[in-house]
């Protein structure tokens, strides 16, 4: 149930996210491993990304990781939730943090990158307002232009 989870930002250790990567990783098409280390991946989220955080007790079940870093675009470089947390919103939810969170950087607008075949995530993205601006193959790139008013 959603209420005995918790939304935080900016607290999960590496440990956190290689974890979490790691319960993940068979939910992405194609497995996040066959495209990315782990462990430096989650280094680099840890490292370099803000992230938004889903919290079940001391477990980080839920995580977005975006690349705000740049005056105009940021780039959402992660969005999963653990398998036995499907189906609550957290995704969403978490989204929603990051494009309020972009919007008060002045990020103008944000980018992602997920595959054809993800068609929940595809639905995920496109009901927090993104719409597919480009496609390469089986890779769509998504954008998401902001404006200075809350989503």
């Amino acid at each position: 149930m959603i209420a005995d989870i918790v939304f935080r930002s900016g607290t999960a250790t590496y440990v956190d996210v290689l974890y979490h990567l790691q319960k993940c990783d068979s939910r992405f098409l194609p497995k996040l491993s066959s495209k990315v280390n782990l462990s430096d991946y989650a280094n680099k989220i840890q490292e370099f990304a803000v992230i938004f955080e889903a919290w079940s007790g001391n477990k980080l079940i839920g995580l977005v990781a975006a690349y705000m870093n740049q005056e105009r675009c940021g780039f959402v470089t992660n969005v999963s939730v653990v398998p036995d947390f499907l189906g609550q919103k957290i995704a969403y939810k978490l989204l929603v943090n990051c494009i309020e969170q972009a919007i008060v950087l002045g990020i103008k607008e944000l980018v992602l990158e997920v595959s054809s075949n993800s068609i929940d995530a595809i639905r995920l993205y496109e009901n927090n307002g993104f719409k597919t601006y480009c496609k390469n193959n089986d890779i769509i790139t998504m954008k998401l232009e902001l404006r200075d008013n809350k989503v």
